[in-house]
């Protein structure tokens, strides 16, 4: 299964990946598209955080997720609603910060994501979450409305829910798919960097995927915590819980390089970073992942990538991913991204 699997580490070699401690100017564009028709373009505001409209009109202009932060920090402020003025009635300044202290209340983090689906639907029309769970595999799923035909709209959602999701148990919870509605738009790396490579558009529904038993987990964020997290809520969630977590990172870049037949094991992993085996577990555990997590990560990518771009046999795209037998693979594509990998080929991704 060698050459099958060249053709995934050529491709992931020759990616070139956006600046992960950056956001695009079409990111910024698209969150202040609804402040903008309601209030005018904050210009201001824009100023005062090194901004100019040249600069916002730049579609190969990025500026610091600190400054995206802040500015959705401002606007907030300035125009009285968290959610960047999208929905028809504004979500008040302090309705993120009143769902994360009642969410404390909640003993474990499905408890917590029931209450929070059920409090934003309160405060945003047509944004009626639901949660389900099917074969290991959580979905939070929102209807389409007609008052929000953009993929930002969304996005903007989940990243609020899963900022919180993650704040709760102390620790990034991995996305593995996000399915939205809407066409795709003509940026999407900032979305990846945000949640997961998984991103899928012009979808039946509107969901983001985790695995169920993340929902297990107890609430551990105490009372000081939520001070600290709350002094720039939401905007910080921008910073504290992208999908770029060093460790595990350093990790799938080495796993990417090798056909999973050669992958090392975790003692291995951890001599050739000169790390005890102990340490590097904690690293690992701290951002919220296992090694074995990990590497399923690295599979599903390897398997994705040549439904995607290939027409080997299933069976072929399982021995390349590292899978001694297709029904194990089946198993595990499923609970990976919520659907089976002929019917994710057929979607012709």
């Amino acid at each position: 299964m060698l050459d099958a699997f060249d053709t995934f580490r050529s491709a992931a070699e020759g990616r070139r990946l956006e600046d992960r401690g950056t956001i695009s100017m079409r990111l910024l564009r698209e969150a202040l598209c609804d402040i903008a028709g309601r209030h005018g373009m904050p210009v201001e505001l824009l100023r005062r955080h090194g901004v100019s409209l040249a600069d916002l009109a730049d579609d190969g202009g990025r500026i610091s997720v600190e400054q995206y932060a802040a500015i959705w920090l401002d606007t907030a402020e300035e125009t009285g609603d968290e959610f960047f003025c999208m929905n028809p009635r504004p979500m008040r300044v302090g309705s993120f910060a009143f769902v994360s202290r009642a969410a404390l209340n909640c003993e474990t983090l499905r408890e917590a994501v029931h209450l929070a689906l059920n409090f934003f639907s309160l405060m945003l029309d047509g944004m009626t979450g639901r949660l389900t769970e099917e074969d290991d595999v959580a979905y939070l799923t929102l209807p389409t409305s007609r008052d929000f035909q953009r993929p930002f709209t969304y996005f903007a959602y989940w990243l609020i829910i899963h900022g919180l999701m993650c704040f709760l148990v102390r620790q990034r919870i991995p996305v593995l798919a996000i399915d939205v509605v809407p066409a795709a738009p003509d940026f999407c790396a900032d979305y990846r960097v945000l949640f997961s490579d998984e991103i899928r558009f012009g979808q039946a529904e509107n969901r983001l995927i985790v695995a169920s038993r993340v929902l297990d987990r107890p609430v551990r964020a105490t009372k000081a915590d939520r001070d600290a997290f709350l002094q720039r809520a939401p905007a910080n969630i921008l910073v504290k819980y992208r999908n770029d977590a060093g460790t595990v990172a350093t990790i799938k870049s080495l796993l990417r390089s090798l056909d999973p037949d050669a992958w090392p094991d975790f003692d291995e992993v951890a001599r050739r970073f000169d790390l005890s085996a102990s340490t590097l577990r904690r690293r690992i555990e701290a951002e919220g992942q296992s090694f074995q997590e990990i590497k399923d990560i690295v599979r599903k990518e390897i398997a994705v990538h040549l439904l995607r771009t290939t027409t080997l046999s299933l069976s072929a795209v399982a021995g390349a991913a590292g899978f001694s037998e297709a029904s194990s693979f089946f198993r595990a594509f499923r609970k990976w991204t919520g659907v089976n990998p002929g019917a994710y080929r057929g979607q012709g991704r």
